[in-house]
């Protein structure tokens, strides 16, 4: 076991970052690092996006549109949501971005060639928000701080605060844990045979990510077209399989909470751009008192 040190890298050449970039499995989002700079968002090149495409062909695109995106001789910070080794810029995975594929891909050398101008900075995105979290808001004394994300996929950072360090295994890994067998009620067996983006059945983000939640919409509604929307009308409607569609995605998120907080109550899991809204918050609490 070894651990990614959070803080601050100075270099002499670049000492801090001038740029930012957020890659998500939908969206790549992107500003300067000044004040009042505007935000740009566009979409990622995913398997999410782009289903059928070769995955060969979305990691060019992807190297593709950062090179575009950075500035001439900029210091660029790359948050991506990826099984990412921040220690050599070696991706080992990305469900949301590249599916199943699972060969390593180093990433950084790639950005490095195609921009040797710019400044290259990666990290996994949880690793960029529990930072943030801990920076921000941890509580005066806190040991350590948790962050949960749940969107096109779903991960797990815990932060030794004291020591600004995050543990990690010899691939430089910690927190996938939307590829862990998720916890269901007895009812819901069935959604065990729901298949991740990765390939997997039984996995924690097949259920319970945003991708997962169209396929229970799909499942219990029939609505292919826009599921999410569906889903949205069926909650302000109060129809019952669609608090039941909600039940089932949370259920098994507010299982892996409840699994956290047994052996390590410090952490303080948070974040998630899906779950928002006073339904989801409220059956979390009622699933992990």
């Amino acid at each position: 076991m070894t651990a990614l040190d959070t803080r601050l890298r100075v270099t002499d050449a670049r000492p801090t970052a001038t740029f930012a970039v957020d890659v998500g499995g939908t969206w790549t989002r992107s500003r300067p690092l000044e004040d009042g700079a505007p935000t740009e968002r566009v979409p990622t090149p995913s398997v999410l996006r782009c289903p059928g495409v070769p995955v060969a062909v979305l990691r060019d695109d992807l190297v593709a549109l950062l090179a575009g995106l950075a500035p001439p001789g900029a210091c660029v910070a790359v948050s991506l949501g990826a099984a990412l080794d921040e220690r050599t810029g070696i991706v080992h995975g990305s469900a949301p971005l590249w599916g199943a594929a699972a060969d390593p891909v180093d990433l950084g050398a790639a950005l490095a060639r195609r921009r040797p101008d710019v400044g290259w900075h990666l990290v996994n995105d949880v690793t960029a928000a529990v930072t943030d979290l801990a920076v921000r808001h941890a509580p005066v004394g806190a040991r350590h701080v948790g962050y949960l994300t749940v969107s096109s996929g779903i991960a797990y950072r815990c932060l030794d605060v004291p020591r600004a360090r995050i543990e990690v295994d010899e691939r430089g890994l910690q927190g996938e844990v939307g590829h862990l067998v998720a916890q269901v009620d007895a009812e819901d067996a069935d959604l065990l045979r729901l298949r991740c983006e990765c390939g997997g059945a039984a996995h924690l983000a097949a259920i319970s990510s945003g991708p997962g939640i169209a396929r229970l919409v799909v499942q219990r509604a029939g609505a292919t077209s826009d599921p999410v929307a569906r889903l949205r009308a069926g909650l302000g409607a109060g129809e019952g399989w669609a608090q039941g569609v909600l039940r089932s995605a949370v259920a098994p998120v507010a299982a892996l909470v409840r699994t956290l907080w047994g052996p390590r109550p410090a952490p303080r899991p948070a974040g998630g751009r899906r779950w928002r809204g006073r339904g989801a918050r409220r059956r979390v609490r009622a699933h992990a008192p």
